[in-house]
């Protein structure tokens, strides 16, 4: 709760134009209640002022753009989650042996023949 007060802080105080003293402590509640929300992760990225929503828009967002950018910010991490977790199962099959026919005798004898050659001084 303290990271989204202070975000809502942050995030206020970007827009001191935009916000009328009848309606500022409305807002606020608002804004702390919707980002009280998200991890406190999401928060922070959120109140960045060069990556977050202040660096994006112009005037006061509304509470629904604010969810909007914290909804993004969110699909993030589980985007990275979704592509570990296929790499994971990738790697799993990867390491899966195929399955191969046991070497036939004149397979073993050629390549025996082959090691001895390689071995054998000209």
């Amino acid at each position: 709760m303290a990271e989204a007060f202070r975000a809502a802080q942050l995030i206020l105080s970007s827009y001191p134009q935009s916000i009328n003293a009848a309606n500022a402590e409305c807002y606020a509640a608002q804004v702390v209640a919707l980002l009280s929300t998200y991890p406190p992760e999401v928060v922070a990225e959120l109140a960045k002022p060069v990556t977050g929503i202040v660096g994006k828009l112009k005037w006061l967002p509304a509470v629904a753009e604010l969810k909007e950018a914290a909804d993004r910010i969110m699909r993030i991490p589980l985007r990275m989650v979704e592509d570990r977790d296929a790499e994971l199962k990738q790697i799993a099959e990867r390491g899966k042996p195929a399955s191969f026919s046991p070497a036939k005798p004149k397979q073993i004898e050629t390549w025996q023949r082959l090691k001895a050659n390689i071995g054998a001084k000209p």
